[in-house]
């Protein structure tokens, strides 16, 4: 699933778990900003925390184009 998909009240919620600012997060999703890998790591996990899968590659660049992100996704699966 991507950070776009989710409702408002989702995106609020994950924004609070992964401590990031409210309209941070809807920009991510909107496109209009780029994630670091540190932030897509922080809302991956927060979504996580919520029983809602949103892979850290969806959100950043860097981390949908990492080698090692994709040989550790196979090995979880």
């Amino acid at each position: 699933m991507k950070l776009r998909d989710l409702t408002p009240k989702l995106r609020a919620a994950i924004a609070k778990r992964a401590k990031l600012h409210v309209d941070s997060v809807r920009q991510l999703s909107t496109g209009y900003r780029g994630a670091s890998a540190k932030t897509a790591i922080k809302i991956e996990r927060a979504a996580k925390s919520l029983g809602i899968s949103v892979p850290r590659e969806s959100l950043c660049e860097g981390c949908n184009l990492c080698e090692f992100a994709k040989a550790a996704r196979k090995v979880q699966s």
